[in-house]
């Protein structure tokens, strides 16, 4: 079995809801940690790949359905960034979201892949 060592972060992005933000955070297992900061930012980091956990439906589904909700939240773009690599030999895995509340779009961007929208391909 590979051991896959992984961390995320994203940037402090404002919110326009913050008790929005809350029932998101409520409803959603969101790994590694997500947090909301005392000037009403969010922030998203760890030693874990991004994840949204869920027990009726898949990873994919459950992060990708979290992810379009942030954009009735945020008052500004959002990215969150995950790296991971085997044995800290080479990375085998890279993913970046992009959530823009401006246009309600979410992007995804990883190694084999340009970015486009989520759910593409």
């Amino acid at each position: 079995m590979a051991n896959i060592n992984a961390v995320t972060t994203s940037n402090k992005a404002e919110l326009s809801d913050t008790e929005g933000m809350e029932f998101l955070l409520d409803e959603y297992d969101v790994r590694p940690q997500a947090e909301i900061t005392e000037d009403g930012e969010i922030v998203i980091w760890g030693l874990s790949p991004f994840q949204v956990f869920s027990d009726d439906m898949s990873m994919d589904e459950r992060t990708s359905e979290f992810l379009k909700e942030l954009t009735g939240v945020l008052d500004e773009e959002l990215v969150i960034q995950s790296i991971g690599a085997e044995k800290y030999r080479y990375p085998v895995m890279a993913v970046q979201y992009r959530v823009n509340p401006e246009n309600g779009s979410v992007n995804v961007r990883n190694l084999d892949r340009d970015e486009r929208p989520l759910g593409e391909g």
